[in-house]
């Protein structure tokens, strides 16, 4: 566990503060030290969350499971269903039916839904046909945009029925692997939304770590493609 004064302690203190304005982060199990570690060590990152008004999505809740979805509105008054969930380690076995249902309670009460998904290998850029086949299971299944992570680098960006799945953003906010330069890149997604909430474009925006933390980086921005 970092303690107070280490640099990705520091970074959590700062990006604590940009979650409290984003209002919602996707807290992949084997992560769930990150908040506790700002708080001193020790504390549940899932109450720790909930005491900075931060909307954990992927995170049981009392009477609930993880394939609850949570909701946010967004412009116009349209609202967006966010699910997490995890193909990797203890929290892989995916209860598909569940999932289902719960991928028909988000388009029951919003606009639009995202699944964010742990999956694939640390560390390889190469998709792997377990990623590729839940991937599109899910949006057979009614999800709008897939959005992955895990692998620590950033993998590319596909369509399936026209609609995107980044398989893996890579990093955003990570002091674990200086040396290791695929684990110092990372990738924004931007998707276009027209005034139906429909997909009109989908591109990543390429993200470099200087000191754990991210800047633009214009160099690779045509580096990923984009529809």
């Amino acid at each position: 566990m970092a303690r107070q004064g280490d640099v990705r302690v520091k970074a959590a203190m700062l990006w604590r503060d940009v979650l409290c304005r984003a209002s919602c982060f996707d807290l992949p199990l084997e992560r769930q030290q990150f908040l506790g570690a700002v708080n001193g060590g020790g504390d549940d990152a899932n109450a720790a969350a909930l005491r900075e008004k931060i909307e954990p999505v992927g995170v049981a809740k009392a009477g609930s499971n993880t394939c609850e979805p949570s909701f946010f509105s967004v412009l116009d008054r349209k609202k967006i269903a966010l699910l997490a969930i995890s193909d990797v380690g203890p929290a892989a076995r995916i209860d598909r039916a569940n999932l289902n249902s719960a991928i028909a309670t988000a388009h029951s009460h919003a606009d639009f839904v995202v699944c964010l998904v742990h999956w694939g290998i640390e560390n390889s850029e190469n998709i792997t046909d377990e990623q590729r086949e839940l991937a599109r299971w899910l949006i057979d299944h009614g999800v709008d945009v897939v959005v992955g992570s895990h692998p620590h680098c950033v993998q590319s960006l596909d369509f399936y029925h026209g609609r995107p799945i980044a398989y893996s953003l890579g990093n955003l906010v990570f002091d674990g692997a200086p040396t290791v330069a695929s684990w110092n890149r990372g990738a924004l997604l931007k998707v276009g939304l027209n005034e139906d909430a429909k997909i009109s474009s989908a591109s990543l925006i390429a993200v470099i770590l200087q000191d754990g933390l991210p800047q633009m980086d214009v160099t690779e921005s045509d580096r990923f493609g984009s529809r």
